[in-house]
């Protein structure tokens, strides 16, 4: 009888540890499937880099984006708010010191020990200009009296023109690429069980951009003109080197940068010796420059995006880089007047 309770004892023994352990061991599964769906955070300064990211990561990842919808980014300082974001994201992605000079004293000031951090200038050689400026002057001789009230202006464009160094690298598309496979690594590093999704889909992703780059190439190749005249910053010192355009700016590396009479008259006096029929402008930021132009030579204004920014609108419609890009290569190809045909 002893026996038989023994016996009665023990199988109840193991089977409480039984169920222990498998309620245990669901346990621990349920936590790490919960880890595994839990999406990774990206914060990204500038627009081309979020939407890098969010094609990349797909469903796996949550991508925000710093600058408010049609803000400047050249300027831009962040808030309060900006900074427990990145403080609190898996990955973070800026440009460079160059664009965001502000990242270093950031990342100093929080414990960024489990942060992936991008410096996506990093991945690409940066090309040095002496067309840095743009052909943009400053008024020395009045400098000074408004000093107070372009104090942050000039010292953000002393920023661009010690080094000569043009931040505005995404617009040769494979410096895009070069980026696209860094922020794959990184998602990697923090889901190695999604290595291979998002592998595929930085490969995808770069397949559209060099078909981007073969698009670019074939509709520029044969042009009435090579010139661009373009009533804005300096952005597409890039865009311009890789496709063999002419590239004239009004305003240096910033947008923020000093135009004078003299520079317009010369803008002018090139648009008219060129015989063209269009001037750029900078969308999302003021078209004014390139409207005097535009009215002084009897031309007519066409838009070119940077894709530093969206506007609202196009953010809530899920407009994308290569979209944007898109865009500019029928604007391109209508404003130099080239000759393409489709095979």
């Amino acid at each position: 009888m002893k026996k038989i309770i023994s016996i009665i004892i023990l199988v109840a023994t193991l089977t409480l540890v039984g169920y222990v352990l498998i309620k245990f061991s669901k346990k621990e599964e349920s936590s790490t499937q919960t880890q595994n769906n839990q999406k990774i955070t990206v914060v990204t300064t500038l627009f081309p880099f979020y939407d890098f990211a969010k094609n990349i990561g797909g469903d796996k990842v949550e991508v925000s984006l710093l600058l408010p919808p049609g803000a400047e980014p050249h300027s831009f300082e962040p808030r309060p708010t900006d900074i427990l974001q990145i403080s609190s994201a898996d990955v973070f992605i800026y440009t460079g010191d160059l664009m965001e000079p502000w990242v270093d004293d950031l990342l100093q000031g929080i414990d960024s020990r489990d942060l992936i951090i991008i410096d996506a200038s990093q991945e690409v050689d940066l090309v040095k200009t002496e067309h840095g400026h743009g052909h943009a002057h400053h008024d020395h001789e009045n400098e000074d009296a408004h000093e107070s009230d372009h104090e942050k202006t000039l010292e953000l464009n002393n920023h661009y023109q010690e080094s000569h160094l043009d931040p505005h690298f995404w617009l040769d598309f494979s410096n895009a690429q070069a980026v696209v496979k860094s922020i794959a690594r990184a998602l990697k590093n923090v889901q190695p069980e999604n290595q291979e999704l998002f592998e595929n889909n930085a490969e995808r992703y770069n397949l559209a951009l060099s078909n981007l780059d073969q698009k670019y190439h074939q509709q520029l190749a044969n042009c009435s003109t090579r010139k661009i005249i373009y009533g804005g910053h300096y952005a597409f010192g890039y865009l311009a080197h890789r496709y063999n355009l002419d590239y004239i700016a009004a305003q240096g590396f910033s947008p923020n940068s000093e135009i004078t009479a003299q520079n317009l008259a010369e803008l002018t006096e090139q648009t008219n010796q060129e015989k063209l029929n269009y001037v750029f402008y900078e969308e999302l930021e003021n078209s004014k420059i390139a409207e005097i132009i535009a009215k002084e030579t009897n031309t007519e204004t066409l838009p070119l995006s940077s894709a530093h920014n969206v506007s609202k609108k196009d953010l809530n419609e899920n407009v994308s880089f290569i979209s944007i890009m898109e865009k500019n290569l029928t604007n391109l190809t209508k404003g130099l007047n080239c000759n393409f045909k489709h095979e």
